[in-house]
């Protein structure tokens, strides 16, 4: 019944209600932001837009950030499709999605883990000492597709409960303390592609 739930809350994506949040090129509307604030941003950025692609290089070089939509949300559903470049012989990746974060993306964040099957498709939780904990549902099969296929993540966020949903499947659902924030993307040192950024606020 969760699978059947899950696929039809994605379907409904492309109702009524729904406004897309992808950047253009300009990416007015969001914010570069280091993670931690101690660093720099890298010159110029590793962000861009192309064919309506947020393409994001991702290295050592470029540094780790969070490109944060620049409203703060309480109640939402938000749809987002991701693909890593394929590098032959990798195994790690990573990079996230953020929700309900401080708008310096420090202090006590959720991020949805984006990675391979083996490293990605749930939330975690990093509290004001830096310890994770991961906030993972029960499921037969990791759904996350291998590095160079396209990803979906529906991210539903109401009232202290927030649950992510994964290629149809719900893979994390969890009571947050935190009763609105920040959503953003996440760069980690590896190339990583977004498109179909959509939002729909919640009362």
């Amino acid at each position: 019944m969760r699978l059947l739930l899950s696929v039809v809350f994605a379907a409904g994506l492309l109702g009524a209600d729904w406004v897309s949040i992808q950047p253009d090129a300009s990416f007015t509307g969001w914010t570069r932001v280091p993670i931690k604030p101690t660093q720099h941003l890298v010159s110029p950025s590793q962000w861009r837009v192309e064919q309506d692609v947020v393409i994001c290089d991702g290295s050592r070089a470029n540094g780790h950030e969070f490109l944060r939509y620049d409203r703060e949300l309480a109640n939402f559903l938000l749809h987002i499709e991701w693909r890593f470049k394929k590098i032959e012989g990798e195994t790690k990746y990573n990079s996230g999605v953020f929700v309900r974060t401080t708008a310096d993306g420090q202090t006590a964040f959720y991020q949805a883990q984006v990675g391979p099957p083996a490293n990605g498709g749930f939330f975690f939780y990093v509290d004001t000492t830096g310890k994770r904990t991961s906030l993972k549902a029960d499921m037969p099969s990791n759904p996350v597709k291998e590095p160079g296929e396209w990803n979906t993540y529906d991210i539903r966020a109401d009232g202290p409960r927030v649950t992510l949903t994964v290629n149809g499947v719900e893979t994390s659902h969890f009571d947050c303390d935190r009763l609105k924030g920040y959503a953003g993307l996440e760069a980690e040192y590896y190339p990583i592609e977004f498109r179909n950024i959509k939002l729909k606020e919640l009362p």
